[in-house]
């Protein structure tokens, strides 16, 4: 399943752990159980919003197209250079 997983973030676009959920028919807190598991593999990283975070301050950044800022906490995957 953590592979299913890995396949739908790399499609990209907004994905919350619900709709993740329901695509890979389990629940929100498995997939956040999921994601916690790959971040420790370092296959995905968490992005840290702060009050800075607002759409006047996305140019340049690597989430912009994805993110919404009242979200408290999004991931990305960790690309190896």
């Amino acid at each position: 399943m953590l592979q299913q997983l890995l396949t739908l973030l790399q499609k990209g676009g907004s994905l919350t752990p619900v709709s993740l959920a329901r695509q890979l028919k389990t629940s929100p807190a498995m997939v956040e159980m999921m994601l916690e598991d790959l971040a420790r593999q370092k296959m995905i990283k968490t992005v840290q919003l702060d009050s800075a975070c607002s759409t006047s301050n996305c140019k340049g950044c690597p989430i912009s197209s994805s993110c919404k800022p009242q979200q408290s906490r999004m991931w990305t995957l960790d690309l190896k250079d």
